[in-house]
């Protein structure tokens, strides 16, 4: 496993500092954090989000990478930066290239793809969703402590400090999203984490996390009816769905 240079890190810190000042000064971003995420401005500073306003290109030897001729893309849009080891950017418009249209997420060169986890494992419930937003969501939302695991991506897997802190737990809740891709990514995880479970937001109120919420689904009552369900189906009981 390749190590992350320490200046890519200080780096990172630098930028994440310039950009939570300028979503602090964006009152259209955290606005629109609030309407369309559920997010709440003294979270969005509590987890650093940031904002950048236009793309940019970067030297890579500022950023400890070795040169290549080529510059170092970061494009505009919220930044989702996870412990100054990693940059996620969500552009506000993707475009195309080549004509082929860019992907909404945008993983700054030199990132760890450690998962993002918030909290402690242990004896506490672990819940795994794709989205880091989703993650902080429930972080801002869940009154009960709980260890969040965000993928990324549901085709990302554990590493092995990871997959061990999920190991500990004595319950697993998959909430990947409710289509094909979250039904496959599930699985893996189902065969290779005895204690997991894959875990559905009601589809009447949306396929995520994000959605269920702001269609009026309250994430405690949520959470607490699937850990209810999964402790008794560990005992031995049927098996039925929350809510």
């Amino acid at each position: 496993k390749k190590e992350q240079p320490a200046a890519w890190r200080e780096t990172a810190g630098r930028f994440i500092a310039q950009t939570t000042k300028t979503l602090q000064s964006s009152p259209g971003v955290i606005e629109w954090l609030r309407l369309e995420r559920g997010i709440a401005p003294e979270t969005a500073e509590r987890f650093q989000l940031g904002f950048i306003d236009h793309n940019c290109f970067r030297q890579k030897s500022e950023w400890g990478l070795p040169p290549d001729g080529k510059k170092l893309f970061i494009p505009s849009g919220l930044v989702i930066p996870w412990q100054s080891s990693r940059l996620r950017i969500r552009r506000n418009d993707p475009g195309e290239y080549q004509g082929k249209p860019n992907p909404r997420y945008h993983v700054v060169a030199g990132s760890s793809m450690a998962p993002m986890a918030i909290g402690a494992p242990g004896e506490r419930t672990a819940v795994m969703v794709e989205s880091e937003l989703d993650a902080i969501l429930l972080a801002q939302e869940i009154k009960r402590e709980v260890f969040i695991v965000a993928l990324g991506s549901c085709a990302v897997k554990p590493d092995e400090a990871l997959l061990n802190n999920l190991l500990s737990c004595p319950v697993v809740l998959v909430v990947l999203d409710t289509d094909e891709a979250g039904a496959k990514a599930s699985q893996w995880w189902l065969e290779k984490v005895p204690s997991t479970y894959r875990t559905l937001t009601p589809t009447t109120f949306g396929k995520d996390i994000t959605a269920a919420f702001l269609n009026g689904l309250d994430l405690n009552k949520w959470l607490s009816a699937s850990m209810e369900l999964y402790a008794e189906s560990v005992g031995g009981k049927p098996e039925s769905t929350p809510f």
